[in-house]
């Protein structure tokens, strides 16, 4: 008998946390929507802001948003470890590639916006190849890893519905621009 009681006080438990999280996660979400009848009053929004100050944009990106890739120029392999999850980098518990991404965010700042990015149709080896001009930017991180003549890709994934029919279904814009960067 006692062990039915007991069952059924943790299963009342359990209900009661599940519908406590239940209605915050669904009051979070609701609060972010545009105006609507079940839109929470200001006051409480603003108690959500609060509590959730980066919002519910924190778990995404825009899947249209550009790609920027850097290569070596040697051997045109990636000369960075991403994505971050897969089995290289230990499903994303080796955090290698994240410091490459700041690395190589740090070396993007470093590009004036007169700089002109030049479009590819062809293969990365090739455009990289008719490209005789290389910006000069340094790396001034104390453990660089992008270092030496590297070729930087701006990619844009056009969306399958704007294809055209027979055609391949993902087709990308690619920028490209060589630099040679100086790690010190």
């Amino acid at each position: 008998m006692d062990n039915i009681k007991m069952k059924n006080k943790s299963f009342l438990v359990f209900m009661i946390i599940s519908f406590f999280w239940f209605v915050i996660i669904s009051k979070s979400i609701i609060s972010v929507l545009p105006t609507n009848p079940m839109s929470p009053s200001v006051d409480e929004q603003n108690l959500f802001k609060t509590i959730y100050p980066q919002g519910w944009g924190f778990f995404s990106k825009n899947p249209r948003e550009e790609m920027i890739n850097v290569y070596e120029m040697e051997s045109f392999k990636q000369a960075v470890s991403w994505p971050n999850n897969n089995i290289k980098n230990f499903f994303g518990l080796y955090r290698f590639g994240r410091a490459q991404g700041i690395e190589l965010g740090y070396l993007i700042d470093q590009i004036p916006p007169s700089i002109k990015w030049i479009t590819c149709n062809e293969a990365l080896s090739t455009c990289f190849g008719k490209i005789s001009t290389k910006l000069k930017l340094n790396n001034d991180f104390s453990y660089a890893t992008l270092c030496g003549s590297l070729g930087l890709t701006k990619e844009t994934v056009l969306p399958w519905a704007w294809g055209k029919p027979g055609e391949s279904n993902i087709s990308k814009e690619t920028k490209v621009l060589r630099v040679e960067v100086e790690c010190s």
